[in-house]
């Protein structure tokens, strides 16, 4: 019985380190993967308010018309998620303070979420940014590499190239700095 309780934990532990993985395997969304000489596609990405943010990756290049000129971090997260809630703060904080250089898009990984609840998760944590649902998020997963594990991030330089990508919680420090163009 022991042994058992030692594995459990351990699993646990191992699980928690690594990010949170969908419950659900959310990501087995199927879609055609397209040649080298094929474009993708513009995404629209509906936020909980309503609101449109169309974007495209091609070739690690994030294109949106909707976050042009700004650092942008494109979160995949669960509110399921204990490292994707302990990221919360963060983007709080440095939203607010960099508003005209940084961009958060908030990519919720959960299928049929209740909007109630989801609005009372926003409203709990603050989250000042914008948080898109629905299945068009689970295309966007795959557009972004096949996200397995949440939390899981990319961020974008205001040109929109790909300049980090993160697994797990963010590193605060790293993502300020490409903020302010002080990456260490």
């Amino acid at each position: 019985m022991k042994k058992v309780l030692v594995s459990l934990f351990l699993a646990f532990f191992v699980i928690l380190m690594a990010g949170c993985e969908s419950e659900t395997k959310q990501a087995q969304v199927v879609q055609k993967s397209p040649n080298k000489q094929e474009r993708l596609e513009p995404l629209t990405l509906r936020t909980v308010e309503g609101k449109s943010i169309r974007l495209n990756l091609d070739n690690k290049i994030l294109i949106s018309d909707d976050l042009k000129g700004k650092v942008v971090l494109v979160n995949f997260f669960a509110t399921w998620c204990p490292p994707c809630i302990k990221e919360i703060p963060t983007f709080n904080e440095l939203y607010a303070k960099y508003p005209d250089k940084f961009e958060i898009v908030a990519v919720l990984y959960e299928r049929n979420k209740d909007m109630e609840e989801l609005k009372a998760f926003i409203k709990e944590y603050n989250i000042k940014f914008p948080v898109t649902v629905g299945e068009n998020n689970f295309i966007a997963a795959k557009m972004f590499g096949n996200v397995q594990k949440i939390p899981e991030s990319f961020v974008f330089s205001p040109e929109g190239f790909m300049l980090q990508k993160f697994v797990g919680v963010i590193n605060e420090k790293a993502l300020e700095g490409f903020i302010t163009g002080q990456v260490e």
